[in-house]
């Protein structure tokens, strides 16, 4: 058994070639499972863009349906309004069915 000694922070330790080749060994294993976690975490961005991409065309499609209908909308208010511009308003009529009743009681007064 080949000993090696390391003189650090005035501490001694010794290590075998058995134990580095233990840790190696652990590193190995804890590097090829960074590597695989690394795989999944690229596929899983991959799989999380392509939700996002997803949602983004929904989205978008929810706008622009909210568009079309508020389109339709703002053309229906407008026939509305046109309408109403082109109709008397009901107190302007009332108002107008006051004075013609009165300029018919004059007209009847002068008559008699």
């Amino acid at each position: 058994m080949d000993m090696i000694d390391f003189n650090h922070n005035y501490m001694k330790h010794s290590i075998t070639n058995e134990s580095l080749a233990v840790i190696i060994k652990d590193l190995a294993a804890t590097v090829k499972d960074h590597g695989t976690m690394i795989k999944d975490n690229s596929r899983m961005i991959k799989d999380l863009a392509a939700t996002v991409d997803d949602l983004v065309d929904t989205v978008k499609a929810g706008f622009d349906e909210t568009g079309h209908r508020l389109d339709i909308l703002e053309q229906g208010q407008d026939k509305i309004q046109a309408r109403l511009d082109s109709e008397v308003y009901r107190h302007e009529f009332f108002a107008l069915e006051k004075r013609v009743e009165f300029l018919e009681l004059k007209v009847a007064e002068k008559a008699s």
